[in-house]
């Protein structure tokens, strides 16, 4: 399993793209700023 950093400020994005990530059998870490 590869993990994976999402960062955008967008919370619908976020959600978006972790939830492709996730079906696709990957880890996504999501994060809403880059100073997390």
């Amino acid at each position: 399993m590869t993990r994976v950093l999402i960062v955008d400020d967008d919370p619908s994005t976020l959600a978006s793209i972790s939830r492709a990530f996730r079906l696709a059998g990957h880890e996504a870490v999501v994060c809403d700023n880059a100073a997390r």
